[in-house]
């Protein structure tokens, strides 16, 4: 049975989302999931510079194939610190410590294989290789229009979300929930669709607005004082709405400034469209 309680986080992402262009959706899920695959993270084996350095070292341990191959069971790694440890005299001899370093490298080896083996490891391992299998075999006009990964939590009951979003021009958001769920992911993931068939899927924008923010955005950006450039940030976001296409956002924090001080500030300047402030006290 698959649980699955969302962030606080998330909760917010989904009450805003359904406002957000199409491209903004993508470009955010694309943004925000884990860019590099942790299995490609996974090392089973001493990097080959440490065993050429090692070589020059002893010709016994230049000619041991257990040390040069993958140390992928216990039995392997037991017998590369035993046999590293039995040349700590030779491999300490120079400058270089080349006896800690590989002894390193093994115990990182080690605790990699330790989280391969756990319940974390094997949940995120199997959550990685759905997305990718998923991934090859969504039909070719899902591809361009939805976008997927994974994010990492740690001090979470579940360690491992997968995301995904976007939206088919030929499946409603709810359909495109039953047909990734069908799949069996190893947790529920967590969905950002949007209809995709809907007639006013996407809707006609004021674009002068739009320009008027963004506009107003930079200039903001350029002339705010010094101190500001240092601990605010300032954006905007687009949005599916015809009356308000465009969300401006400012966030961070003053050292002279209070929150209500700084959104009073903010306002002064005359925004095209009201500021979403996300501004905190230090």
């Amino acid at each position: 049975m698959i649980t699955f309680e969302l962030t606080e986080t998330q909760k917010e992402t989904l009450k805003k989302y359904k406002r957000w262009t199409p491209d903004y959706l993508l470009e955010w899920i694309y943004s925000c999931v884990w860019r590099s695959t942790v299995r490609s993270m996974i090392n089973y084996k001493i990097s080959e510079a440490l065993l050429d350095e090692m070589d020059e070292y002893s010709e016994v341990l230049k000619n041991d194939s257990i040390l040069h191959n993958k140390l992928d069971t216990n039995e392997k790694i037991r017998y590369a610190k035993e046999k590293i440890k039995e040349h700590k005299s030779v491999l300490k001899t120079f400058s270089t410590d080349i006896y800690s370093e590989i002894m390193n490298a093994i115990n990182d080896i080690a605790d990699d294989r330790k989280f391969v083996k756990s319940d974390e490891g094997k949940l995120i391992l199997a959550s990685e290789d759905w997305v990718e299998e998923v991934a090859k075999a969504m039909p070719y006009d899902m591809k361009e229009t939805i976008k997927m990964g994974i994010r990492l939590w740690r001090n979470s009951s579940i360690p491992v979300n997968i995301v995904i979003g976007g939206y088919s021009k030929k499946m409603t958001d709810i359909e495109l929930e039953n047909y990734f769920m069908q799949l069996n992911p190893p947790v529920k993931p967590f969905f950002l669709f949007m209809d995709g068939t809907a007639d006013d899927f996407i809707k006609p924008r004021d674009e002068k607005k739009i320009l008027a923010a963004n506009n107003w955005v930079e200039e903001i950006k350029n002339t705010m004082p010094d101190d500001m450039k240092k601990n605010i940030e300032i954006g905007i976001v687009p949005l599916n709405d015809e009356k308000n296409p465009v969300e401006i956002i400012i966030g961070g924090f003053s050292k002279t400034m209070s929150v209500s001080d700084l959104e009073i500030y903010f306002m002064s300047l005359n925004p095209p469209v009201k500021p979403s402030f996300l501004f905190f006290d230090i």
